[in-house]
């Protein structure tokens, strides 16, 4: 369509339309609603026009005359239909970041004198168009939760990601207001953003869509890569929207692909804001390095550095019979200790209403608290599936976090899947394990015990600290309460010389209850 732009002659507003080939004057005046084309065609302005092309059927494109079709005073999908004469209108040509029109895209109006939570709906025309006959007085503008609106040529000054945490979306505008000029038709590029959380830290971001030039990076100090997830938003959105269309993943050999993932609505004065959350990467068996982030009550951060999977060698999971590989949920039918507490499955759900509880453990293995290093790790994995955990062979490591004689932090098996750590006790418990035999928990001593050095204690404390403030656990327990508490008995674990510091200092700090 030839549209060049709406004018105002002799007291009327007319569109302004330049002739493309195998135009006619009806089927131009019909695409604006026009029914009574022949008016169109004898009407004062277009005396130049009908000079040029005496047939009304037979036009020829190229033209240096243009055909003015009278605009009236009601519209129909932004379409001008038959109604009065204009005094005043609105007009707006929507279009992509590449300058393509955008057709059915709906945007919100504010008009002048009504609260933004009033603003109403308007929807571009096929055209990429909208057109709004009569308008009130005053300050009118378009704003759109889901697009940036700028001016074409500012399209390049579009933030990648900015900063969308704590009121932002509530209390004011989650893009920016664009101002509409009355009778002229405004130039606008909407730019699709979307909301989206950062799996480190929990900040949530606005993230201009498309393909980026380089990596999108969280803003705070994680510094994740949310580059998957923005192309993940953008390309299956599906999978976000509708928890059908993830739910029911049962790891079997394939497990590099699963996904957890899933979406929130904030309340804005715009109406609902979709936030979309992924937090496959805490399912990934071969995930490279990260840092969790939390933020303290004083305002100063925490930031505990993880040593991927990927990083220390790991070997990927041995899934079969009894070798268990399991997104975080309650066991069906519930065993005992889950006897009425349902834990939601986090394929589809946010950790941080997954996680209760952390349990604390030590390897059993004289010397390591000593002589750590990657091989400890590498082989407690080996330990546990061939040997086994409690005799029985594991799919993979049964903790979700090693920590070494230096205070290296590894990540053990995904926090995303559930442990094999607690018999019975394993949906919602993250377990972390410290490298070392800190002796048994009836004796005073015993020959070869090991002491928690300052560092492994440093990174215990850390990472309880980031793992409670980054996903809401109250909660912290030695493996023999823990086992006890399943009524499978007791153990030495996680030894005289790590106990006290579990079960008196970190407590106080974390007193959640068991159950």
């Amino acid at each position: 369509m030839a549209q060049l732009q709406i004018v105002s002659k002799q007291g009327e507003f007319f569109r302004e339309y330049a002739v493309e080939s195998g135009d006619t004057v009806p089927e131009i005046s019909f695409r604006f609603g026009q029914a009574d084309w022949q008016s169109v065609y004898d009407h004062s302005v277009n005396a130049a026009f009908r000079a040029q092309f005496p047939d009304p059927l037979q036009l020829a494109a190229g033209s240096s005359v243009s055909l003015f079709v009278p605009l009236v005073g009601k519209s129909g999908s932004g379409v001008s239909i038959q109604g009065a004469p204009l005094s005043a209108f609105l007009s707006a040509h929507v279009v992509d970041r590449f300058g393509s029109p955008l057709a059915n895209v709906t945007v919100r109006l504010i008009e002048p004198g009504r609260p933004l939570s009033l603003s109403r709906a308007v929807t571009t025309n096929l055209n990429g168009d909208i057109f709004i006959p009569n308008p009130k007085a005053g300050a009118h503008a378009l704003v759109s939760p889901d697009y940036q609106l700028v001016a074409p040529q500012s399209v390049a000054a579009v933030p990648l990601i900015v900063d969308a945490s704590g009121l932002y979306l509530r209390d004011s505008d989650p893009t920016t207001h664009f101002s509409l000029t009355p009778n002229v038709v405004n130039q606008v590029a909407a730019v699709r953003v979307f909301y989206i959380v950062c799996p480190m830290c929990a900040a949530t971001f606005r993230i201009k869509s498309g393909p980026a030039a380089g990596a999108i990076t969280c803003l705070n100090d994680d510094r994740f890569d949310l580059t998957k997830i923005e192309e993940a938003v953008r390309t299956d959105p599906d999978s976000f929207m509708s928890a059908k269309s993830i739910a029911g993943q049962i790891p079997k050999t394939e497990v590099n692909a699963l996904k957890c993932r899933g979406y929130t609505e904030s309340v804005s004065l715009f109406g609902p804001v979709p936030i979309f959350w992924e937090e496959s990467r805490f399912a990934d068996p071969q995930g490279g390095n990260y840092r969790l982030r939390a933020v303290r009550r004083d305002g100063t951060v925490l930031l505990v550095a993880v040593d991927g999977r990927k990083s220390w060698g790991s070997v990927g999971p041995i899934i079969g019979p009894g070798r268990n590989y399991l997104f975080h949920a309650t066991p069906k039918p519930a065993s005992k200790p889950y006897a009425g507490l349902a834990i939601p499955n986090n394929q589809t759900n946010r950790l941080s209403s997954v996680l209760k509880w952390i349990t604390v453990h030590h390897t059993g293995t004289e010397g390591e608290a000593k002589n750590g290093g990657v091989a400890t790790v590498k082989g407690v994995q080996h330990a546990h599936q061939t040997s086994g955990i409690q005799d029985s062979p594991a799919a993979d490591i049964g903790y979700h976090f090693f920590i070494d004689s230096d205070g290296t932090l590894h990540e053990a098996r995904p926090l995303g899947i559930s442990g094999s750590q607690v018999p019975d006790f394993n949906a919602g418990n993250v377990g972390i394990v410290l490298a070392g035999h800190f002796g048994e928990i009836k004796n005073k001593k015993r020959e070869g015990t090991d002491v928690p050095t300052p560092d492994a204690i440093k990174t215990l404390d850390d990472l309880i600290e980031v793992l409670s403030l980054r996903f809401g656990i109250r909660s912290v327990w030695t493996h023999n309460e823990r086992k006890q508490q399943a009524e499978k008995g007791g153990t030495a674990c996680p030894g005289i010389e790590l106990t006290p510091h579990v079960a008196e200092i970190l407590r106080k700090q974390y007193p959640g209850p068991p159950k």
